[in-house]
């Protein structure tokens, strides 16, 4: 297997994170929205050799808090450590800019495909779960 490679999105990688999320979720994103995150904020790509396996993109909560927006790894790169890498790297792009990131996750979101709540994969990866509905999660994790 090809080793993954890291690196910040960019707006013509648009259409290759909307085909990769409706891969997996059969669902649209805003391609106009992603475009405006990935231009202002921090995003990760994972790419083995030119296939893209993985993104996340992210906005601003707060002027200090950065919000990650989706995560999306292809169902045969799970459990490879791909997802830890790309929060990893959105960790490092984000800590001289801010001090904390959030995330709310859900089972209530819009899909075709039964979801589950990915608690252990944030836990793991250090983030706190600040309150839960029981179908929503929401985590923070501080950077400085």
């Amino acid at each position: 297997m090809l080793p993954v490679e890291l690196r910040r999105a960019n707006s013509g990688d648009t259409t290759a994170i909307v085909n990769l999320f409706r891969d997996i979720s059969d669902k649209e994103l805003d391609a106009q929205r992603i475009e405006s995150c990935i231009d202002k904020y921090p995003s990760v790509l994972a790419l083995r050799g030119a296939k893209l396996v993985g993104f996340i993109y992210s906005s601003s909560f707060a002027p200090d808090i950065l919000e990650l927006l989706n995560i999306a790894v292809l169902e045969a790169q799970r459990d490879s450590g791909v997802g830890s890498m790309m929060l990893s790297e959105l960790e490092r792009q984000s800590s001289q800019k801010y001090r904390a990131i959030i995330l709310v996750n859900s089972v209530l979101y819009p899909s075709k495909k039964t979801k589950k709540l990915a608690s252990n994969f944030y836990l793991k990866n250090g983030y706190n779960l600040v309150h839960t509905t029981g179908s929503t999660n929401v985590f923070i994790k501080d950077l400085a």
